[in-house]
């Protein structure tokens, strides 16, 4: 048996009420938009754009120079132009760095990418400390400064092995967590790098066994790996394997 309670609308009020007793019905809470988010498709999206490619053989022209670039964008899903720009930063001959002429072409972007320079010293072959640091900057650490929407946000890197990689967070509250409390500045991820032989004093690896020790380094800080084709066409997760002997691809739906 069910009790059914009926409400009438209020003429001159425009309210609905029980005739007999003269209560409101109860709310009935809305639910909140879905809270599932994927990686995959904002970069599905982005690498649609046609500058999207064209910034990738940029930066992969460059790895020989010895010298890096920064491309800083606010939206690849639109064609560039004055009032969607993209500002290219050059690095200094022989330095392991690049940096914008200004910190305020970091306000609002989107992401940015540069490439690394092959060097038998250098630590080159995939993300650097002062790449996660920068991320942990823009993303979620208390800085009013750049407040970037992580799910639009990525960076990328073409490294000195021909491999090219895009970093994204993909889980904000482990990310959080990771950047303000374990890993709080550059000097600690740098300790973190040593710690995982990334850093120079390790080097030269192959690129298979760099792979594994920079998945291992972010285990459980919520990034998300993306390794590129050649030709920056197709872009595929990777992860450790459960045993973390191995790194296996994990295709985007």
């Amino acid at each position: 048996d069910r009790n059914w309670v009926v409400y009438v609308i209020d003429t001159n009020t425009g309210e609905w009420k029980n005739p007999c007793t003269q209560e409101e019905p109860p709310s009935i809470p809305i639910p909140d938009e879905p809270l599932y988010y994927n990686p995959c498709d904002t970069l599905n999206k982005y690498k649609e754009g046609q500058d999207f490619n064209a910034i990738w053989q940029l930066l992969k022209a460059q790895v020989p120079t010895r010298q890096e670039h920064l491309y800083i964008f606010n939206n690849l899903l639109e064609t560039i132009s004055p009032t969607n720009p993209v500002y290219l930063a050059e690095g200094v001959e022989n330095e392991f760095a690049v940096y914008p002429d200004t910190e305020n072409k970091f306000v609002g972007c989107r992401g940015w990418f540069h490439n690394h320079f092959a060097d038998e010293d250098s630590s080159g072959l995939i993300f650097s400390a002062g790449d996660l640091n920068i991320l942990a900057e823009q993303i979620v650490r208390n800085n009013d400064f750049y407040q970037a929407d992580y799910k639009k946000f990525m960076i990328g890197v073409v490294a000195d092995s021909g491999a090219q990689y895009i970093l994204m967070v993909d889980d904000i509250n482990q990310f959080t967590s990771w950047a303000n409390i374990l890993f709080k500045d550059e000097s600690t991820i740098s300790a973190a790098y040593f710690g995982a032989k990334l850093s120079q004093e390790f080097l030269p690896i192959s690129v298979s066994e760099t792979e594994k020790r920079f998945l291992k380094l972010i285990q459980n800080a919520g990034l998300k790996l993306f390794r590129g084709s050649a030709d920056f066409r197709i872009w595929t997760p990777i992860a450790l394997t459960n045993n973390g002997n191995n790194v296996t691809a994990i295709p985007c739906p």
